[in-house]
């Protein structure tokens, strides 16, 4: 089974090269077709250059302002580091929906160690965005109940 990040890149590449496609700078680049790009081939600012627009651009507490402008220089995905942590953006609904998809009926997240604890210390629930497996099911089947 092939990773979310090939996944990802193969989904935005297809769409890259497809008719009428808008061509990102972060999705084709020079890249040989069918193969895929690997993280570290992917753009995205550096260690130091996510710094300077966390502090002294002031982004730190705008993160949603500022993956606006990290999308139209970087394209649709891109790769992003925040203190010890390096994440993978999407900024494509039809790649983002095509990649959570392909989950099944249980998917497995990503480690959300601290997101947790943010929701232990308040005293709050876990919701969909934490939770995994067959308990991320059975709350989604209560959301999809609710929603109709």
């Amino acid at each position: 089974m092939r990773s979310l990040q090939q996944q990802l890149c193969a989904f935005v590449w297809a769409r890259a090269q497809g008719p009428g496609a808008v061509r990102a700078k972060a999705t084709v680049g020079a890249t040989v077709p069918g193969r895929l790009k690997s993280l570290e081939e992917l753009p995205g600012p550096s260690v130091l250059r996510c710094l300077y627009w966390y502090l002294l651009r002031g982004y730190l507490l705008h993160m949603h302002d500022l993956q606006g402008i990290f999308k139209q220089r970087y394209g649709s995905l891109w790769k992003q580091h925040m203190g010890p942590y390096m994440t993978v953006n999407v900024a494509c609904p039809e790649l983002l929906e095509h990649v959570l998809r392909q989950e099944g009926r249980f998917p497995t997240r990503c480690d959300m160690a601290l997101w947790k604890e943010h929701r232990d210390l308040r005293g709050q629930a876990y919701g969909p965005l934490t939770e995994d497996g067959e308990r991320w099911h059975r709350l989604r089947q209560g959301l999809d109940r609710r929603d109709r």
